[in-house]
């Protein structure tokens, strides 16, 4: 089946299907198996498209090649070509297909579900080093929501979202988290302190300083001076994505200072 036919039957699929879709998409996953030898990291909250973006940029410096995934996949080289859709395509709709037999009391899959098994698919046979889920409005995309993490990133979280956050992290995986209302900002500390969860706090462990088109960002004591910031970004906002991608590094990414201040001119160009 080529790429024209695996998105055929992809778009013929209900957009949203009921019943228990994030059970459902853990079995699909399970039943796809990729071979995941990618680190995951997910960005949830305000500001996480910006975020992802100059992590994804340092990562990139460094030898990483890192995509990214909102809505669509992006490889670093940009969308999907169509002979790694038709590739990633038709093992899914194997696993989907071969799941719908095992398992009929989940229902029907959705075309969203298969969508994000899709990427994670496509990153997989791209060989990326790193992925980075991008979740604006956090646990609004159930399908990728069930995607597991090696780190997870904060942006900005309001006190009526932050518990259904906090819910949902990984035991045990580190947590990167933008600076926060105070009231936010004690939530997240204490809930990580309960459940020792290796946290690295804006404000607390890395921090931000702007000055007239450019921002110095410390991170755990180590200066990163006059990095220039994007027309549409804060200095909290490079200093989380860079706070990141070093949390990232930390699990396999040897990392350096001039990897650091390449990726955060390369993000700028690119707003």
């Amino acid at each position: 089946m080529e790429a024209s036919g695996v998105r055929s039957v992809i778009e013929a699929l209900d957009p949203v299907a009921g019943g228990p879709a994030a059970e459902r998409m853990r079995a699909l996953l399970d039943a796809n198996r990729p071979d995941l030898r990618y680190l995951v990291a997910r960005v949830s909250g305000g500001a996480a498209q910006r975020i992802a973006s100059i992590c994804a940029a340092v990562l990139a410096e460094a030898g990483a090649p890192t995509g990214l995934f909102d809505r669509e996949p992006m490889l670093p080289t940009g969308p999907l070509d169509d002979a790694l859709y038709a590739r990633a395509g038709r093992l899914v709709l194997s696993a989907a297909s071969q799941l719908g037999l095992q398992r009929p009391e989940l229902g029907e899959l959705s075309r969203r579900e298969v969508e994000v098994a899709l990427a994670l698919t496509a990153f997989a046979e791209a060989s990326l080093r790193v992925v980075v889920l991008v979740e604006e409005e956090p646990g609004a995309d159930i399908a990728l929501g069930v995607a597991d993490a090696d780190v997870t990133v904060l942006g900005r979280l309001g006190e009526d979202v932050v518990e259904g956050v906090l819910a949902r992290l990984p035991e045990g995986r580190p947590v990167v988290s933008a600076p926060q209302e105070p009231a936010v900002r004690a939530r997240i500390e204490s809930f990580a302190v309960e459940r020792a969860l290796p946290l690295l706090l804006g404000g607390r462990d890395f921090s931000s300083e702007d000055t007239e088109g450019s921002t110095d960002v410390i991170v755990a004591g180590e200066r990163y001076a006059a990095l220039p910031r994007g027309k549409h970004t804060a200095g909290w906002e490079l200093g989380t994505g860079i706070a990141a991608a070093l949390g990232v590094g930390a699990l396999g990414v040897r990392m350096r200072t001039e990897w650091v201040f390449a990726g955060a001119h390369a993000a700028a160009r690119r707003q």
